[in-house]
């Protein structure tokens, strides 16, 4: 599942893979121990980065309309 963190989908594909280990492993508390250490950063990192995105874009749709209002106004 590693390959599949990054993108759309990539908190989908992490938690997946924390589910998949606990199953394997049947141990809760290691499971859960190896989570917070190597997926945890991980998830919090693509959470930021799509919360980024979308602040990206809001602004970029604000700008645009911005531009459309300032042409209007000058007819």
């Amino acid at each position: 599942m590693h390959p599949h963190f990054k993108g759309p989908n990539a908190e989908k594909a992490i938690l997946f893979d924390y589910l998949a280990h606990s199953i394997i492993e049947n141990n809760p508390k290691e499971s859960r121990r190896k989570f917070i250490k190597y997926s945890l950063p991980k998830l919090l990192e693509v959470m930021n980065k799509e919360q980024e995105d979308k602040k990206i874009k809001e602004l970029l749709k604000l700008a645009y309309l911005y531009l459309i209002f300032k042409s209007l106004s000058k007819k």
